[in-house]
């Protein structure tokens, strides 16, 4: 591990990436930072220019399939403009996850207080979902937390559904209907807060708890607890199948790749430590490895 040797705009890092063009990129809380391999460039928020940033402190980052660049704080999204340097503003209330359709093209986007926005792939409005009081097939809540930032809203198939974590229960949205179901497991009370949602496959997720660790069937519409996991704090989920193991750091990680029974692999990190979950072609766990201790309490995302 090498020190970065430029200086920074600061020193409270909440993101980084290196986009497909090699450049790297570093949100801070006082200004985006791009490394060309050379030079720092830094990019604030100018009050009268409204092709600079929404905003100088950038919460995350994400690049899509296109190689288009969102930058997010508190004020909505950057959009950056490659040919010109500068950037597409798109003001939404507090926004707290991007979730990306590359099949139908939208983006869905989370906040704090307003619901979820959607917008298309030329950050052109769709629509908006919140909660209707009166009507049960809305989404079941306006609010989203920081904590599940990037966790909790999946894309479930091909279909455009989706599924997503809220503190009153796990809710899928149904594209053919435009509408939600909203499903709530029978130990939801003692289970704590939705923390992190996990897509196993098309019908299938994995979600951790506060104290537990379950997997939903969407199509039969039930919940399956993990026993092992039960009153564990369940922080992040990473699955792979058999065929995107080269994303995984097998010098940091022993995988045991002669197995032909192996679907998917599920990286489950709790306040204990790091769990290695091996799941048949039946979606069945056939084997849980223990990995490593947590031994960091700020350890909590993957």
């Amino acid at each position: 591990m090498s020190v970065f040797p430029y200086e920074l705009s600061s020193n409270k890092i909440n993101a980084s990436i290196v986009d497909s063009y090699g450049l790297t990129w570093i949100a801070t809380e006082e200004g985006l930072n791009m490394f060309d391999g050379k030079k720092v460039h830094v990019f604030t928020s100018v009050l009268s220019d409204n092709k600079s940033l929404l905003n100088s402190a950038i919460i995350n980052i994400i690049e899509l399939k296109n190689k288009e660049l969102i930058f997010i704080s508190r004020d909505g999204l950057s959009i950056f403009d490659r040919p010109n340097f500068s950037f597409k503003r798109l003001r939404i209330p507090t926004p707290i996850s991007v979730l990306v359709d590359d099949q139908d093209k939208k983006l869905f986007v989370s906040t704090s207080n307003n619901g979820i926005y959607v917008f298309d792939f030329d950050f052109n409005f769709i629509r908006q979902f919140k909660n209707d009081p009166l009507n049960p097939f809305s989404l079941s809540t306006n609010s989203f937390k920081v904590k599940g930032r990037q966790k909790t809203m999946k894309l479930l198939n091909r279909s455009g559904d989706v599924v997503i974590g809220t503190d009153q229960g796990l809710n899928v949205y149904n594209q053919k209907t435009n509408s939600f179901q909203r499903f709530v497991s029978e130990t939801s009370a003692t289970d704590g807060s939705l923390n992190v949602i996990s897509k196993l496959s098309d019908d299938m997720v994995l979600i951790g708890y506060d104290s537990a660790l379950k997997i939903f069937n969407y199509k039969t519409k039930t919940f399956t607890h993990i026993d092992s996991f039960k009153g564990v704090f369940i922080n992040d989920i990473l699955t792979f199948s058999n065929n995107n193991l080269s994303m995984i750091d097998e010098e940091v990680i022993e995988i045991d790749t002669t197995s032909n029974f192996v679907k998917f692999r599920s990286f489950v990190l709790t306040d204990k430590g790091l769990y290695q979950l091996i799941f048949n072609e039946n979606n069945e766990i056939s084997n849980e490895k223990f990995i490593f201790r947590n031994t960091q309490s700020n350890l909590n995302k993957l």
